[in-house]
């Protein structure tokens, strides 16, 4: 297969290509001589540091650990000040204050610490630091007072909560009176007929008498354990028992 011709360009159309590669050239030109060939991108000015040196120096450690009133090591020193005083220059000066006596030099471990000399002089007299002495016996001794209270109030509280809860102790007293119920059928005939009673009847009576009044004595401390439950709990309501029972629509049957 024979390859295609390639399209042969017209006299029209090269004339027209040439005249528009000029224009093309003549734009550039024009541009490069107004300053338009490339955009100039704005220096920043980088912020220099402002390095005190001498007295000067000395007098802003001297300041900075006085605001502060707490030791620093030379480097952690340079490293707050944000460089204002050169990093070689903070060991001297720091020398330079404790020759003057206005701080003092303590090695902790393996790092050497600086901090202001502190005013030993106190504000209070003699009298006044007894006073403040005495104070702070009687403080603890009362200390002592309330924490020995609170864990007396903490065995009371430890124990209330260790009792059983209404509901428990509602349905046994309601057992409990079902008990002595039926014992007391148990016992009406008997009385009735105690003189008709042979020896042996006369002992099972005297049986269940004698749980008769166990069941009563336990019914009294299972009363006790209610009516102290049902205070706390009326104390926690801010209610009045009678109130809190017929609220609760509880009745309470003597023995």
């Amino acid at each position: 297969m024979a390859p295609k011709k390639a399209k042969e360009t017209t006299p029209d159309e090269a004339a027209a290509k040439k005249e528009a590669a000029a224009a093309k050239k003549q734009a550039a030109a024009a541009k490069k001589a107004a300053g338009g060939g490339s955009e100039s991108k704005p220096t920043v000015k980088k912020e220099t540091k402002v390095t005190v040196t001498g007295e000067e120096a000395v007098n802003t450690i001297y300041e900075y650990l006085q605001v502060q009133n707490r030791p620093y090591s030379a480097t952690e020193i340079f490293t707050n000040l944000h460089g204002a005083v050169g990093k070689t220059h903070v060991p001297k000066h720091l020398k330079e204050l404790v020759e003057r006596g206005n701080v003092v030099e303590c090695t902790s471990g393996k790092q050497v610490v600086y901090h202001i000399v502190q005013d030993t002089d106190s504000k209070y007299s003699e009298e006044e630091l007894a006073a403040i002495r005495s104070e702070s016996a009687s403080l603890s001794a009362q200390l002592a007072t309330l924490r020995s209270q609170k864990r007396e109030l903490d065995h009371k509280l430890a124990k209330i909560r260790s009792a059983p809860p209404l509901e428990e102790l509602q349905e046994k007293v309601e057992a409990l009176k079902e008990e002595i119920a039926h014992r007391e059928e148990i016992l009406e005939p008997l009385r009735a007929s105690a003189n008709d009673l042979t020896d042996e009847q006369k002992e099972a009576a005297r049986v269940l008498e004698k749980d008769r009044d166990a069941a009563r004595a336990l019914y009294y401390r299972r009363k006790k354990s209610y009516k102290e439950l049902l205070g706390i709990i009326c104390d926690g309501l801010d209610k009045s028992p009678d109130k809190l029972i017929e609220d609760l629509g509880l009745e309470e049957v003597p023995i």
